[in-house]
């Protein structure tokens, strides 16, 4: 967990295994589908006054979806009023969470009777109980606007979704405005630096075995990608490559 100091409170930014601990923290079934709505991008008063006809499924190439419909008239962080409405993604988990709930999705009554004062404490409580669990006193820092954040980084770092959709589905103004909830996870940095084969060396050596067996493996997958022809012809080109003089002299030391 990365916790940042500002000044009046924390920004804080939770693993994948840290929001887990949270959900599991709920003290009800409300709590844990307000926290994974606060993390699908709304913010806590969207959560607060969420009418059920908001939530709809959409038909796609890939697949069916969830999208709900957020109003952002009168929010301070939304400066183009004229966007007055946004399409948050919600996860199906989140809609399966929802049903346990007995609602009715065409209704046009709210999913929550509770106020935002009320999802705060949840979360609050959530973080409480967490901290017990885990003896991990930064999760009573954690608020309704970190998960917010927990949806930024990780659909941007971990999923690696396009910009642009992330920035449209959270309703910033510009990529430029996510940049408060975005920080660097270091689960993501050392996926990235396992990679390269630098994570267990330094700035200066790289095993060269190493780096040599991951571009094999990189060849081999895509040579399996092509038809027998295909493969043979570029089987024929790489065995060209290798045999120069340039490409021999460079595998002396290996």
């Amino acid at each position: 967990m990365l916790v940042e100091k500002t000044g009046n409170g924390w920004r804080v930014f939770m693993t994948p295994t840290e929001y887990r601990i949270m959900l599991d923290a709920a003290d009800s079934l409300d709590a844990e589908v307000a926290m994974r709505l606060l993390a699908a991008s709304l913010r806590v008063s969207r959560v607060a006054h969420r009418p059920l006809n908001t939530f709809k499924s959409v038909d796609t190439p890939y697949g069916q979806i969830w999208l709900c419909e957020v109003d952002q008239k009168n929010d301070p962080s939304v400066r183009n009023q004229a966007m007055s409405t946004r399409e948050a993604w919600i996860p199906q988990r989140t809609i399966d969470k929802i049903r346990q709930m007995n609602v009715d999705f065409n209704s046009d009554r709210q999913l929550f009777l509770n106020t935002e004062a009320t999802i705060r404490n949840w979360v609050k409580r959530a973080g409480e109980r967490a901290a017990e669990q885990t003896g991990d006193r930064d999760f009573l820092k954690i608020t309704p606007h970190d998960f917010r954040r927990y949806f930024a980084t990780h659909m941007l770092y971990r999923v690696g979704a396009d910009e642009e959709v992330v920035r449209q589905l959270g309703g910033w103004k510009s990529v430029r405005n996510m940049q408060e909830y975005l920080r660097m996870p270091a689960d993501v940095v050392a996926k990235e630096l396992t990679k390269h084969q630098v994570l267990e060396g330094d700035m200066q050596t790289v095993d060269p075995n190493k780096a040599v067996h991951s571009k094999v493996n990189e060849l081999d997958m895509a040579l399996s990608n092509l038809d027998e022809s295909q493969r043979q012809k570029a089987e024929e080109q790489l065995k060209q490559i290798l045999d120069t003089d340039y490409v021999q002299s460079s595998f002396q030391d290996l």
